[in-house]
């Protein structure tokens, strides 16, 4: 009778210990948000246009819709001693691109625009160029 006992206390406890294992708390459903950063750097002043993300679309299909609802466009003013950067929120880091390219109609190829991405403190792509240049983690143009 004391084997019984100590056999179904064994079973008891393994039971027990299997039951908590199931009822593990679960991930958060909330989405990590990464920090990028976007740099822009020119040898030579300029104004230039910059487009980028500034939020992860859900998947290639919803881009497609709208892109506008993931990216901006703007016109800058670009100097050597002063580089553009803007941070912005991605859950998606991947997501990142930044493309610049010298606006106007004095195309001169000696700004030498460069980009570079930076994403949760970690350096990303870099890319120079004379008139424009682009830095991306994932081809936008290409299926995902």
């Amino acid at each position: 009778m004391t084997d019984m006992r100590m056999t179904m206390g064994l079973v008891g406890a393994a039971f027990m210990l299997g039951s908590t294992a199931m009822v593990a708390p679960t991930a958060s459903a909330e989405p990590v948000e990464h920090d990028v950063v976007y740099n822009l750097s020119v040898t030579g002043p300029g104004s230039f246009q910059v487009y980028y993300a500034y939020a992860a679309p859900p998947s290639k299909a919803a881009y497609d819709a709208d892109p506008n609802a993931y990216t901006r466009s703007e016109t800058v003013v670009l100097d050597p001693a002063q580089p553009w950067v803007l941070p912005v929120k991605l859950t998606d880091p991947n997501a990142a691109f930044i493309s610049v390219s010298r606006a106007g109609s004095g195309l001169r190829g000696d700004s030498n625009p460069t980009c570079a991405i930076t994403i949760d403190g970690a350096p990303g792509p870099t890319n120079t160029g004379p008139i424009a240049a682009q830095c991306e983690l994932r081809s936008w143009s290409q299926p995902w």
